[in-house]
């Protein structure tokens, strides 16, 4: 086995999980099948959840309609009509919104670029604000609801990786996106290539050493089945390092919801 991030073999067992958390959406994985292992990499602190339990095609949209029963239209609204103090997604927007005021001076729009945009509440609650609203998404219902009910400006039903554009992103953001892949690093190389000299790409993960430290892994949403990466410091540190990037910010913090979050502002070396 091979650590997820930095591909190294040096890593450590933390825990066996032989059936599904009382915390984890259930998607109808058998009892008997439900095996996997929690390992931290030793070279740059990932934690990885090995396992083989969901499909290729899980994020097609057998994601989307097995983690609420509701429509997808109603759990849209249910979350944009959180109050501020709340919300996650209303914080993220706040400290996403700040550091490109603060740090991106342009007389234009930003032209944003959500990879991973699922139900689109972040984009809907940017497009408040001065910007031009592109999402990338895998399931088509959930690029439905981008164009019609969002409107964003432009959309892709794919991947980063089959995704084509003639157009440069002041920002680039992956929020709680990357731990749900098993190539992350290849994910951010990838879209490096649609990023601003000047731009700023964001990214989101779930936080892991709180919950270790605490011996809370199995009773934590963080490290669900469909997180094959959990981070921490150390990892995005190793992140930067590995795409020749440089922090402008990192951070540890709780959102509103309770989840252990970690987050960084990261620009090109040029």
């Amino acid at each position: 086995m091979n650590c997820y991030l930095c591909k190294n073999k040096k890593l450590q067992k933390i825990i066996s999980i032989h059936k599904k958390p009382s915390v984890e959406v259930d998607y109808g994985i058998s009892v008997k099948d439900y095996h996997r292992e929690i390992y931290q990499c030793q070279n740059c602190g990932t934690y990885n959840n090995f396992h083989d339990l969901i499909k290729d095609d899980f994020y097609e949209g057998f994601y989307n309609n097995s983690i609420t029963k509701e429509k997808f239209k109603h759990r849209f609204k249910k979350i944009i009509n959180l109050p501020e103090s709340i919300s996650d997604n209303k914080k993220r927007v706040k400290r996403v919104i700040g550091f490109l005021q603060k740090n991106i001076l342009t007389e234009n729009k930003y032209n944003v670029l959500d990879v991973g945009s699922g139900t689109c509440v972040f984009l809907y609650e940017m497009k408040k604000h001065n910007i031009i609203a592109n999402c990338i998404d895998p399931d088509p219902i959930a690029i439905k609801h981008a164009k019609e009910i969002v409107k964003v400006n432009n959309y892709h039903c794919g991947s980063i990786f089959n995704f084509c554009s003639n157009n440069k992103f002041d920002l680039i953001s992956f929020n709680k996106v990357l731990e749900h892949v098993k190539n992350p690093i290849d994910q951010i190389n990838e879209s490096l290539k649609y990023l601003n000299n000047d731009g700023v790409l964001y990214i989101e993960l779930p936080e892991g050493d709180r919950i270790y430290n605490d011996n809370l892994i199995s009773e934590r949403s963080e490290f669900a089945v469909e997180h094959y990466t959990v981070h921490n410091i150390r990892s995005i540190k190793m992140i930067a390092k590995i795409c020749d990037l440089k922090i402008r910010d990192l951070n540890v913090v709780t959102d509103p919801s309770g989840k252990y979050t970690i987050y960084a502002f990261l620009n090109k070396v040029l």
